[in-house]
């Protein structure tokens, strides 16, 4: 099963960078109520593959984000989920590791949300690293959504 806590599904995120760290994590984004998390990654040689979620029959997708992480570069990824450009915010990269680590996370919400049929079940998306492969190490999906019969979290 996908479905992960949401603090869970946040240092899954967070963790895609490798390494020590020496900094303290802060909160990107919170949500109380009857929210659910599913998490899933993908990590190739030949920079396809497929991420999925796990979203029940009725729920709404509040959130989803792509994380990437990138090795040997200051590139910004070129990454594609369904075939639509993943469109990344700023680069962080992590001063105290070797090989240019970094991190990028680019909103899917709306490419999640159109492939969600409302029936739920487990939803296939096809990724690509596009044109930087080489430095790509993989991405992890987080879709965050709302149902009513989940109980109340933060």
């Amino acid at each position: 099963m996908r479905k992960k806590w949401i603090p869970v599904a946040a240092a899954l995120a967070v963790g895609l960078v490798s390494g020590s760290a020496n900094a303290a994590l802060e909160p990107f984004q919170s949500f109380v109520g009857n929210y659910g998390v599913s998490s899933d990654g993908c990590g190739s040689t030949g920079g396809t593959g497929t991420i999925s979620a796990e979203i029940p029959a009725g729920a709404t997708i509040v959130a989803a984000y792509l994380y990437t992480a990138t090795q040997f570069s200051t590139a910004t990824p070129t990454a594609t989920l369904n075939g639509d450009a993943a469109v990344y915010g700023p680069r962080v990269g992590n001063g105290t590791a070797c090989c240019s680590l970094a991190s990028f996370r680019a909103d899917v919400t709306s490419t999640v949300a159109a492939a969600y049929d409302g029936g739920g079940g487990i939803y296939d998306f096809a990724y690509n690293e596009g044109a930087q492969n080489g430095p790509t190490d993989g991405s992890a999906l987080v879709v965050v959504y709302e149902q009513a019969s989940l109980p109340t979290s933060t």
